[in-house]
């Protein structure tokens, strides 16, 4: 499983991080000074920018923490492969490999069992996504955040509901492409 691994892969490209620094330029600029009604509108104008430009920023934001988060998915991947190979000889004394993983996830972050149970609470979450084929592409421009993956079971289950299955999502998708080429 790999978050990032299709066309609508979330990469963090010289191109956004200039956009991004761009934008926190923008933000950080200097007010326009009233002294007249010209400079007055001047000022409602650039507000008015910075406003569109906080708005990106934050969906930048938002990205950046998703992608944050899908790493960690691979993250608990990996350390599950590492602690089944060292589970296998006696002298590392590893019993199970997922009481293994918490501790060493816990030890090396500096966090508590609890944070830790929900940073793997998500990273399943998304797990489960990606293996039906839904992307971290497709997860940002749907407008979910890092907080929607550690939601309360009960909103989660609302949430997830909302996702047909892969079957029904191949046959929309399938749909979209015929209609697509009829229209051309």
């Amino acid at each position: 499983m790999n978050p990032s691994s299709d066309d609508d892969a979330l990469t963090i490209s010289k191109e956004s991080n200039s956009k991004l620094m761009n934008t926190l330029i923008e933000l950080s600029s200097e007010s326009i000074k009233i002294t007249d009604v010209n400079s007055a509108v001047a000022r409602i104008q650039q507000w008015k920018n910075q406003e569109s430009q906080c708005s990106k920023f934050l969906m930048a934001a938002e990205t950046y923490n998703l992608c944050h988060l899908m790493s960690l998915v691979q993250v608990y991947e990996d350390l599950i492969r590492i602690g089944e190979n060292l589970k296998k000889d006696p002298k590392n004394k590893i019993k199970y490999v997922k009481s293994w993983i918490i501790k060493f996830i816990c030890d090396n972050l500096k966090i508590g069992q609890k944070m830790e149970q929900r940073y793997r609470l998500g990273c399943n979450r998304l797990r489960h996504l990606f293996n039906e084929g839904i992307t971290g592409g497709q997860l940002v421009k749907a407008g979910c955040k890092k907080s929607d993956f550690f939601a309360k079971q009960k909103n989660y289950d609302v949430f997830i509901s909302q996702i047909p299955d892969l079957k029904t999502r191949r046959s929309i998708s399938s749909t979209t492409v015929f209609r697509n080429c009829q229209v051309n």
